[in-house]
């Protein structure tokens, strides 16, 4: 699904908007969104896709749901970078996390057509808010597949104040299931080798923001598919904040 280079400059004004209505992201994050959106757009500055993706990157890797949605875009279409639909359903996926609706249409497409995901209508379902496609149940165990863990990597170090508040996104990707499931996102702290229950519940769609302390810590979390007669638990990823 390639969106085009028009809807991606028609789409600064909203943006903008829903960025404002969500709270102050951060002086820094804002002005690296305005500078992308300049050479986007060509105000002021020559018109160049590559440095309106740098800029856009910059923004959304501090976690600007506005500027992830756009750097969605532009990995989808191939616009200021090389095209990656896989980079584009991740980066779509922490925007959707914040409830960007644009952001859960275009990854809902991703997974309806398999393009950087595993192809997964109920997963599209979800996303979009109806329910998913009606289907017979299996009476024994399903062989449910694993989920795969994607954001925060495993290893990944995260810094303890920032952009986006408190809220960290977790981003899984799912195949499709031989049974309707629901997912079951664990959080736990790690200190002192003691483990404390920081999230632990179910969601529907493939990311999910979870507050954390915003303080030095250590992390793990995992996903389960769980159906009514099966699960399957992904591996644990180890991230921690600075």
């Amino acid at each position: 699904m390639a969106l085009t280079r028009l809807l991606l400059a028609l789409l600064w004004l909203p943006l903008s908007c829903v960025t404002a209505a969500a709270g102050d992201p951060g002086d820094e994050a804002q002005a690296a969104f305005d500078q992308g959106l300049k050479y986007d757009l060509g105000q002021g500055v020559p018109m160049d896709q590559a440095q309106a993706y740098h800029w856009y990157l910059q923004a959304a890797s501090a976690g600007l749901p506005a500027a992830e949605f756009n750097v969605g875009v532009m990995n989808d279409s191939g616009t200021g970078t090389p095209k990656d639909p896989a980079a584009a359903a991740t980066w779509y996926a922490r925007a959707a996390s914040h409830g960007y609706q644009r952001a859960e249409y275009n990854l809902a497409q991703l997974y309806r057509t398999g393009q950087g995901v595993p192809r997964n209508p109920d997963v599209a379902a979800a996303w979009l808010g109806s329910p998913p496609p009606a289907r017979a149940i299996a009476s024994g165990a399903a062989d449910l597949l694993p989920v795969t863990l994607v954001a925060p990597g495993n290893g990944d170090g995260l810094a303890a104040s920032q952009i986006r508040g408190q809220a960290i996104e977790f981003v899984w990707t799912a195949p499709a299931q031989p049974t309707p499931v629901r997912f079951f996102l664990e959080v736990v702290s790690i200190d002192n080798n003691t483990v404390r229950d920081m999230f632990a519940g179910y969601v529907d769609q493939t990311a999910w923001l979870v507050d954390l302390p915003d303080r030095p810590g250590a992390y793990e979390w995992r996903v389960c598919a769980v159906s009514r007669n099966d699960y399957s638990i992904s591996p644990w990823n180890f991230f921690y904040q600075n």
